[in-house]
């Protein structure tokens, strides 16, 4: 029998540097296997969903995800995150959000240490990066894609509903990622050899949510 599959379905559209998709590929795969040791494979939503055929493709992308069950989203660079600026990203996202899909904040190694030096600092920074979106600004390879897309949206869903949907779910990823960089650290800490000069916890960045305590990684 074949082992359990554990999905990663990588919802950036444009590829960002070879180097940048190998680090965000490579700390997905070690996050799936911490999860649960299996078999990891990675979806490339372009051969799973044909953008030739849009509506018909559209309808797929809630029963593909919900198979594949986790998403690692590609926040590169996390500034300003050029996945929430695409109308393709942003429709899959809200997908997998509402398949209850396992979705995951990844990105390359250097953006990875800025972003933790950020989450110290100015935690509400970092949120505004990663949970300001507006879907009418959203763009598309192609044209017809992006005003059909975007008149599927305002039809069933409206721009408000669908930015806030987005909104809430990222502020909750987020969220998760800080406290899981903030256990590792702890769990640094506590295995560094006495003396060897582990970091105490510091104060709450500004805009943590409350109870989130930041050490330095």
């Amino acid at each position: 029998d074949r082992s359990p599959s554990r999905g990663l379905g990588d919802v950036y559209k444009r590829q960002p540097a070879p180097g940048a998709v190998a680090c965000a590929a490579g700390g997905a795969t070690a996050a799936a296997h911490r999860a649960a040791p299996c078999e990891v494979f990675f979806w490339l939503d372009i051969f799973s969903v044909p953008q030739s055929r849009i509506v018909s493709s559209i309808q797929h992308i809630p029963r593909l995800l919900t198979a594949i069950g986790c998403v690692a989203l590609v926040v590169d660079p996390w500034r300003q995150p050029e996945c929430l600026t695409r109308v393709w990203c942003l429709l899959e996202l809200l997908h997998a959000f509402q398949a209850r899909c396992d979705v995951r904040l990844t990105m390359c190694r250097e953006e990875r240490a800025a972003f933790h030096r950020a989450l110290h600092s100015d935690y509400a920074a970092v949120q505004a990066a990663l949970t300001t979106i507006d879907a009418r600004g959203a763009q598309a390879s192609v044209e017809a894609d992006r005003r059909l897309i975007l008149s599927l949206i305002e039809t069933q869903m409206g721009f408000g509903k669908f930015n806030a949907e987005l909104q809430r779910e990222m502020t909750r990823c987020l969220a998760q990622l800080g406290a899981t960089i903030v256990e590792h650290g702890r769990d640094k800490a506590r295995s560094a050899p006495k003396g060897a000069g582990a970091h105490a916890p510091r104060a709450p960045a500004r805009g943590a949510p409350s109870g989130l305590s930041l050490i330095h990684i």
